[in-house]
């Protein structure tokens, strides 16, 4: 079948005009941040960049190849152009020696000046050794995960292969002594660390191709957490602290009381008037995070907290730039605008309705907002209670 969108055609060559393939595709922004990942060239060096929607000046294509030094270019200007991106040769070799890791997949991260990352898979030999060509103008590290006879395990900074270290120590190394789980997903897992304080992991990859994948964001993630978190608003928590450890992003929080979904859980729907002030608490920090040029997220009922004072949100951990589109394990996960709204939409009809919002099997996306949820109302399933008036109430306050 063909594709419906917006296509653009780009050529990856090498300096005599051959096809570089399995250089990886991302785009960048007209701010220079990475915003979408594509498939990689193919065997003739030819890729494709498709969208829904069109595409706005300013974006730029940003290739990256284990074997080449990275290529940056404009997004040709129509479907029927195919341009030539040239990328010279990497010559200077860097040799790692993995302890305990023979014939294992390994990773080395590629940082430039500019923030951009890309990851690059490695292979060690029988004595564990991993090389990489480098290019002078970037910084490398390895990945601190690796995959030994089907395994994964941590690498330590000594390049040791080991165990990874389970949450629960990292808390200790963290310097909390009573750590209870709280609540564990696949992407992050929370521990209560003090009777107002919270501490969660997230960006906990499960496999090596985890870990590649999440190398970037995570990279981001670090470089952007201090102007994130600094006074966005005063419905955040307060955050005690922040940062990567072990290649496992966290951050830890105070709150004021339970979080709505416990709250809701244990003693039943919120009233209209608690739903109002939920929303207007709330939606009050969003234009604070655009301001900076990110999203939050993690806009749920769990990450959104009652106390004496009114409801405040759990800090904007990843806090991410708007339009990040990344890949991991077949699933994209993208910060558009509207994710957050939509978010806080899901939570006020769960703090209203008592459950979550259902969608017929048809459903192929949540709405994006609170009104798509008032437009696509005959979607939702019966709650058993008149949803409309309070989103009604919403929208027109």
């Amino acid at each position: 079948m063909a594709w419906i969108g917006h296509v653009r055609q780009g050529r990856a060559i090498d300096e005599k005009g051959t096809p570089v393939s399995g250089a990886q595709v991302v785009v960048l922004d007209p701010k220079g941040r990475p915003q979408e990942h594509h498939p990689p060239t193919s065997v003739d060096g030819t890729f494709q960049i498709q969208r829904f929607t069109n595409f706005p000046p300013g974006l730029q294509v940003f290739l990256s190849h284990a074997d080449f030094v990275r290529s940056i270019g404009p997004i040709p200007m129509d479907s029927s152009t195919v341009v030539s991106y040239e990328m010279r040769r990497k010559t200077k070799v860097w040799t790692a020696q993995f302890s305990g890791a023979p014939d294992a997949r390994v990773a080395f991260v590629e940082r430039d000046a500019k923030g951009l990352v890309a990851a690059f898979e490695r292979k060690t030999d029988a004595k564990g050794a991993a090389s990489i060509v480098t290019d002078p103008s970037c910084s490398y590290r390895n990945l601190p995960f690796a995959e030994v006879a089907g395994a994964f395990v941590r690498v330590t900074p000594q390049l040791t292969a080991t165990a990874p270290t389970p949450l629960e120590n990292l808390a200790t190394e963290l310097r909390y002594k009573e750590v209870t789980l709280l609540r564990k997903a696949a992407l992050e897992t929370t521990y209560r660390v003090g009777p107002e304080t919270l501490l969660r992991f997230f960006f906990i990859p499960s496999s090596l191709n985890d870990a590649i994948a999440l190398a970037p964001i995570l990279d981001a993630y670090d470089h952007t957490r201090e102007t994130a978190f600094g006074g966005i608003h005063d419905h955040l928590c307060p955050l005690v602290r922040a940062g990567v450890l072990e290649g496992i992003g966290y951050c830890a929080y105070t709150v004021p009381g339970d979080s709505v979904e416990d709250v809701v859980r244990t003693r039943g729907p919120l009233s209209d008037e608690e739903c109002l002030r939920l929303h207007q608490e709330i939606a009050a920090v969003l234009p604070a995070l655009e301001a900076k040029g990110l999203f939050h997220g993690n806009i749920a009922p769990r990450f959104v907290y009652r106390g004496p004072d009114g409801f405040r949100l759990a800090p904007p951990c990843p806090a991410l730039p708007l339009g990040v589109r990344f890949q991991r394990d077949h699933h994209v996960y993208d910060g558009r605008p509207g994710d957050d709204a939509y978010g806080l939409g899901a939570t006020l009809y769960f703090a209203a309705a008592g459950k979550p919002p259902q969608y017929d099997v048809e459903e192929v996306a949540p709405p994006p907002n609170v009104g798509g949820m008032l437009e696509q109302r005959e979607r939702l399933k019966p709650t058993g209670r008149s949803f409309d008036p309070l989103l009604r109430s919403l929208l027109e306050g």
